[in-house]
Order: C-alpha cells, then sequence, then structure tokens
C-alpha cells in the first residue's frame, strides 16, 4: 500500500520525488474524477487504501464509507465520518460533504507525501478534528525547505477551509500539480548554480577590478550572513503575518463554533454485557470483549450532557473507542452503534436486565436504525458517528438512555477485539464523546 510505502521512505530518511508525487496524486485524482463524474464521493480518502501495483500503479479502493450524490440521499443524519487525520472540516461538523471533500482529504495525502507527515496531528482524535475545522494550515514548505512555491499552491489551494475556495474537481487539482511540478523541472539545477556563480562574478566586478572572484565570493557570504541575522530579528513579525494570512477570518455571524469534549468515570457510565457470564455485572471493568455476531458482546455507554449549554445547536458529535486485537490472528469486523431506548445503570445491568430480552431486543430496548457503522481496525480507535442520538436526546421529552455498541451481522464470526473502558488509568485510553456545537454570540 501506498502507507507502507511511506513508512519506508520515513524509515530510511527520505522523502518521495516530486515526479512520483505528482504521477501518485494525479492518477488518485484522475480516479475520483470519474468517480465523482459517477455521482459517487468517496469520504475516506487515505494512503492505507491506495494499493501499489507490480508495476508502481496507484490503485484507490474501499468504497466502504462512499455515498451517492444524491439530494434523496444527503440528508442531516447523512454525515458518515472518514479517518480523522485525512477528514474536510466540513466532515469535521458532521456534514455530508461532497467531492470537494474528496478534494481536501487528497491534498492532504499529497502534503503527506511531500513532507513526510500528516498536516495536523495531536494525541486525540478529536483535537485532530478540531485542527481541521479551526487551526491554519502549517506551511509545507516549512517542513520540507526544497518544496517548490508552485507546488505549496497548489496544496494550501486543494486545503482551503472553505470548500468554495478549492479546486473544484479533483481533475483540476491533478492537472494544476503536474503544471507546478513541470515548472520546476524547466529550471534545472545546474542552470541556477551557473547564474549563482555569475552573479558571484559580476558582484566582485562591482566592488574592484582588483578583487578576485572569490574574494567576491566571500563579501557576498558575509553579506548573507548579515541578511540572515536581520531576518532572524523579524522573524516573530513575519510569522504573525504568514499565520494572518492563513488563519480563516473570523466570521461576522452570530454564533461561534465550539468543541466538548467528555471522557473519564465523572461523565461516563459504561458497562459490558458479557452473553458467557450472562447474570454479572462488570461496572468496574477497565477492558471489555467484543466479539463476532456468533458471541453477542453488547457495550454500553452513557455520557453525562450537562456541560452543554442550554441554547446550543449540535453539529457532530463522535465516540471514539480505543480499541486492540484480542489475539494474534486478524478477522474482518465492523462495529455497529444504536441508540438505547430502555434505562440502565452500570451497577445493576447484566446480559438479562433490564432487558425485554437477554442482550436487548430490537425496536424495544434499543433504536433498530443503526447510528454508525466503521470497521473496527486491529488496533488505534473505532470512531462512531452518534450525532442523530445527541441531537434526539436535547429535545423536550426525550431521556439520554445512551448508546449501544455491538458487532454487524456480517462481522466474520472470529472477529475479536479488546475495547478499553472508562476505568483505564491512562486518559487516551478512555472512551470519549466528542460533541461540536454553535451557540449565539
Amino acid at each position: 500500500t501506498l502507507k507502507s510505502l511511506l513508512y519506508d521512505l520515513d524509515r530510511q530518511g527520505e522523502r518521495m520525488a516530486l515526479e512520483e508525487v505528482s504521477r501518485i496524486v494525479g492518477a488518485l485524482a484522475d480516479a475520483l474524477d470519474y468517480a465523482h463524474q459517477q455521482g459517487l464521493v468517496h469520504r475516506d480518502v487515505k494512503p492505507s487504501i491506495v494499493l501499489i501495483t507490480a508495476d508502481g500503479r496507484p490503485v484507490l479502493t474501499d468504497f466502504g464509507v462512499a455515498r451517492m450524490v444524491d439530494v434523496t440521499t444527503i440528508t442531516e443524519s447523512g454525515g458518515t465520518l472518514g479517518t480523522p487525520a485525512y477528514m474536510s472540516p466540513e466532515q469535521c461538523r458532521g456534514e455530508p460533504g461532497d467531492a470537494r471533500s474528496d478534494v481536501y482529504s487528497l491534498g492532504v495525502l499529497l502534503y503527506q507525501l511531500c513532507t513526510g507527515r500528516v498536516p495536523f496531528d495531536a494525541d486525540t482524535p478529536y483535537a485532530v478534528i478540531l485542527k481541521h475545522i479551526t487551526a491554519p494550515l502549517p506551511s509545507p514548505c516549512a517542513v520540507r525547505p526544497d518544496l517548490p512555491e508552485a507546488v505549496e499552491r497548489v496544496i494550501l489551494k486543494a486545503m482551503a477551509k472553505d470548500p468554495a475556495d478549492r479546486y473544484q474537481t479533483a481533475g483540476a487539482m491533478g492537472r494544476a500539480l503536474h503544471a507546478a511540478v513541470e515548472m520546476e523541472k524547466a529550471t534545472p539545477l545546474p542552470r541556477r548554480r551557473n547564474a549563482l556563480h555569475q552573479a558571484l562574478r559580476a558582484v566582485g566586478g562591482l566592488l574592484s577590478p582588483h578583487i578576485t572572484v572569490w574574494q567576491g565570493t566571500a563579501i557576498v557570504a558575509i553579506t548573507i550572513l548579515l541578511i540572515l541575522s536581520l531576518l532572524l530579528i523579524t522573524r516573530p513579525l513575519r510569522i504573525r503575518r504568514f499565520l494572518a494570512r492563513l488563519t480563516p477570518t473570523p466570521t461576522t455571524g452570530e454564533t461561534s463554533t465550539t468543541v466538548l469534549t467528555l471522557a473519564g468515570p465523572d461523565v461516563t457510565a459504561d458497562t459490558w454485557l458479557n452473553p458467557d457470564l450472562p447474570d454479572e455485572t462488570w461496572q468496574e471493568a477497565d477492558l471489555a470483549h467484543l466479539q463476532g455476531p456468533l458471541t453477542p458482546d453488547r457495550l454500553l455507554f452513557r455520557f453525562d450532557l450537562t456541560g452543554l449549554p442550554a441554547d446550543a445547536t449540535v453539529l457532530s458529535a463522535t465516540l471514539a473507542l480505543r480499541v486492540e486485537l484480542w489475539g494474534e490472528e486478524s478477522f474482518p469486523g465492523a462495529a455497529v452503534a444504536y441508540q438505547v431506548l430502555t434505562p440502565w445503570e452500570p451497577a445493576t445491568a447484566t446480559y438479562n436486565l433490564p432487558w425485554s430480552t437477554p442482550g436487548l431486543a430490537a425496536g424495544v430496548d434499543y433504536d433498530p436504525a443503526p447510528l454508525d457503522v466503521a470497521p473496527v481496525p486491529d488496533e488505534g480507535y473505532l470512531t462512531l458517528d452518534v450525532t442523530p442520538a445527541t441531537i434526539a436526546w436535547r429535545e423536550p421529552g426525550k431521556q439520554n438512555y445512551g448508546l449501544v455498541v455491538m458487532m454487524s451481522a456480517d462481522s466474520h464470526n472470529q472477529a475479536h477485539h479488546w475495547v478499553y473502558l472508562s476505568e483505564q488509568p491512562d486518559p487516551a485510553d478512555r472512551p470519549t464523546l466528542c460533541i461540536t456545537y454553535e451557540v449565539p454570540r
């Protein structure tokens, strides 16, 4: 995959050649352009789903979270999230997005291919999501000084916060990148070195007819040192000006966007419903099993929403669970989140109680309409979009009975994972609910 190729380059301390970057991104842009013309948005472009064939061709795969671009399918609840490091700002806000969301994700991938790292990184997925929404884009040239400015401009445009400011098609982005790289190739390195040598000779001639080229070189070097000193002195001011250009201008509207992160025992009630011990309570467990459909474990989560302002309008809500493989062999599986309809308490809830049938009954104990479905990674974070439930809990007369997470019916029977619960000592391992919301100014 492209991910493994990037890993090998990073381990060797190398960066991908720009011609190779242009070839790979150009091919992916063409593939996305074709998909978009067919009315399909990928929504999860990232290196791990790009396969590299034996002859070096990149192949875009895994349209698992793709959606047809159709007014009948794009609704408020249609905002399926992708992978946080590559998500567009509109996806981070829980909006459905369109073809330009894929352009943004391809811009993130281009940034990574050029610099060896993703533009936004943090300790938790929620911090990454917030950065995509609000943080200015770190200059690619600051990370890789030899990166041509023309290539940097392509990245900056592709990753504009506002979709209207991006390339409107993936094909346009691919063509712009190709032109930028070709323009760089049109000025070969030897000619640039020769131009510098001629400049040094010119300086030597201007200073005195008796000054040699090497003396002129020394004078120029001293001049450069003085200029660098001046640049260092003025660096803070230049950085502020640079950030001011990249930072989105605050809107003059009447709302502001904020992110609320809920995690830890003080705000989380969670428990594991174990079908092997159906009468046992697992309130104090710090780990739980999540297995394939033949062993129907259930995980319950309820978060205290009192920290959410009464006048808040919820834009998105994402549940993140730290997971890892139970054994040595990996089997494909996906997790599903549902809204719970029956009240429960972690101190007394078991696989049998208080449900109408053991393990909860669809349509009685939980809403049968899934909130989100997502593949369970072998290790890392499982993220599930629970925006509709979070919005519903704030409606008059509605109660917050939390969420239930289980393996999907089409998961492999031997898919088996550990899931970290709120009793974990490391805060980064605890279940987290990240809510993005607006409030009046």
